[in-house]
């Protein structure tokens, strides 16, 4: 059955070489939270091991893409957006995502549908919201493994930027880009832009997640969160410092489970 006109994917990125325990507590999350707007799930496996990926009798019938192990979580996304049929809009995951609210779905389809806005996100990054300069100045001292030039050591910045370039981006005045933990686009943005860039290696990863701000923001597109403050509607485990309040969702999953975050 094709998608109706309304319907969102959510594309979710797993890497096979970890267990799945996430990626179906985020499955169970999907079916008992009230999502707010119709959709549909895609899952992006990609491969670190040639195994199939087993989900429980209750998603059987998700959909599930393979691809290579390149460009970790963006590259997977980027494959499973053009991967037809096509849809209105993306809500693009992570794997270790939490659904902490009702209308996680259709919070970012209306937003994502206001005059002028390219890309929706949970979270703007507050620490690149900077001049490139300052930036530059900022992460001179600190070192990441995956980040050179011409196979040297390189600090952040020149390592981001090289990349934009190659990538043909216009990386704009500042560094202020949405986090690639949770993203949200209409197809014409994603078709506009081309879609996502994609890194070879750590280094490169971040700056792809950079450069997909950059490009929408090239169009003159706005950048914006989906709700009054960051990880509103999903959350990252990784990120919860950056949570002002904390928010309990209890949902009864179709196996009985009951989840409490």
């Amino acid at each position: 059955m094709s998608p109706t006109r309304e319907t969102v994917l959510v594309v979710i990125s797993h890497y096979n070489a970890r267990p799945a325990d996430e990626l179906v507590r985020l499955l169970d999350q999907a079916r008992a939270v009230p999502a707010g707007w119709p959709f549909r799930v895609r899952i992006v496996v990609n491969l670190g091991t040639p195994r199939c990926l087993i989900l429980p009798e209750r998603h059987g019938g998700t959909e599930i893409l393979y691809r290579g192990n390149t460009g970790y979580n963006i590259g997977a996304w980027d494959h499973g957006w053009r991967t037809g049929p096509g849809y209105r809009g993306y809500l693009f995951l992570q794997e270790e995502c939490r659904l902490v609210r009702e209308d996680w779905v259709g919070a970012f389809a209306r937003r994502a549908a206001e005059p002028g806005v390219g890309l929706v996100g949970e979270c703007l990054s507050p620490s690149w919201d900077a001049t490139w300069g300052e930036l530059a100045c900022r992460f001179r001292e600190e070192t990441l493994p995956d980040h050179q030039l011409g196979g040297r050591p390189a600090d952040r910045v020149s390592c981001y930027l090289d990349f934009l370039a190659r990538e043909g981006i216009d990386p704009g005045p500042k560094g202020d880009h949405l986090q690639s933990l949770v993203l949200f686009a209409r197809r014409e943005a994603l078709e506009a832009i081309d879609g996502f860039p994609v890194g070879r290696d750590y280094g490169e990863a971040i700056a792809a997640e950079i450069g997909i701000s950059k490009k929408v923001q090239a169009l003159g597109l706005d950048l914006c969160e989906v709700g009054p403050e960051p990880f509103f509607y999903v959350e990252h485990p990784q990120w919860l410092h950056r949570r002002p309040a904390a928010v309990t969702v209890s949902a009864v999953s179709t196996d009985g489970a009951s989840l409490f975050l």
